[in-house]
């Protein structure tokens, strides 16, 4: 009998480890099956492998500007995981496709985008950040009284179709409009902290998404931007002739409104006030009144300088 009984129990104990053996076989075949499904892509993504679908690997640079995404100290820089941008795809013999893109996430095949087989030459832009009640690929852009409003874009760039990089150089699409105050000696940095300027422009302007800029001619709704204090103040303005821009300046009970000059330092003609741009004055005041010390276009390109003088 004790035999028997151990005969049993050697039994008992191969069927335990058969069972378990096949627990395990069936538990991992489970896992592998959700690795293989474990894959983030943009609506219609068929998931399948790179080299089936040719994935898209999108690089983004961000030229000089003044605020984040990410930037360095000349101000220029990069997106950072989880930034959010609108990506549009634009090309002959399909429609506009337009979808948020994440930095670090989204992950985009051609495949994705479904795009006709003789599709060629395929164009990619870029807006930062999102903004809403976009119709027909465009958008209108109304700048705030602040004047501080960024927006980033991305000229659309040309790739071939089943291309495996596309490049986005992202640019300011506004001009920053900046004026600094010195003293001949007559008053303090704390005086000039009280100078008050305040400037009136165009503040609305139509956006192409299709074409990653800021449409030509479209500055419109001329407006007055608060007023702000300091010995040195900035302004966002949208891309205009720059005829459509004054600066009136207060300091101790005087007032002045003034124009920007037609032409530069070395001559050359001043008219637009263009996108991607810095232009600095800078005023002297004294007790005689203030004196345009110079204008200058800084910072993005450098576009000259010009001279002249106003005076209370």
């Amino acid at each position: 009998m004790p035999g028997r009984i151990a005969d049993i129990l050697f039994d008992i104990d191969i069927m335990m480890i058969m069972k378990s053996y096949k627990f395990f076989l069936y538990a991992a075949a489970i896992l592998l099956a959700a690795v293989s499904c474990d894959r983030s892509v943009l609506p219609g993504g068929d998931g399948g492998s790179d080299e089936v679908t040719g994935k898209i690997d999108i690089r983004t640079a961000v030229g000089p500007i003044v605020k984040s995404p990410q930037l360095g100290q000349d101000g220029s820089g990069n997106f950072v995981s989880g930034d959010m941008f609108r990506l549009t795809v634009s090309g002959e013999g399909f429609d506009d496709i337009s979808e948020i893109y994440t930095v670090g996430e989204t992950e985009l095949f051609w495949s994705d985008l479904e795009l006709p087989d003789n599709s060629g030459t395929v164009y990619f832009s870029g807006c930062y950040p999102d903004q809403d009640a976009v119709s027909d690929g465009s958008f209108r852009f109304d700048m705030p009284a602040d004047g501080e409003t960024d927006l980033l874009l991305a000229k659309a760039v040309p790739v071939a179709y089943q291309a495996s990089a596309v490049e986005l150089k992202f640019s300011h699409a506004f001009h920053r409009l900046a004026i600094e105050y010195v003293s001949d000696g007559t008053y303090s940095d704390s005086d000039l902290s009280q100078v008050a300027t305040s400037v009136n422009a165009m503040s609305s302007c139509t956006v192409d998404l299709r074409k990653g800029e800021v449409e030509s001619g479209s500055a419109a709704r001329p407006a007055r931007y608060m007023e702000k204090k300091g010995n040195s103040v900035s302004y966002m303005l949208i891309p205009q002739q720059k005829d459509d821009v004054t600066v009136e300046v207060s300091f101790q009970g005087m007032k002045k409104t003034f124009t920007l000059p037609d032409t530069t330092g070395d001559g050359q003609a001043l008219s637009q006030l263009e996108g991607g741009k810095m232009l600095t004055v800078r005023l002297e005041i004294s007790s005689d009144g203030i004196r345009m010390d110079g204008v200058e276009i800084i910072g993005w390109e450098s576009q000259g300088t010009v001279n002249g003088g106003i005076s209370f």
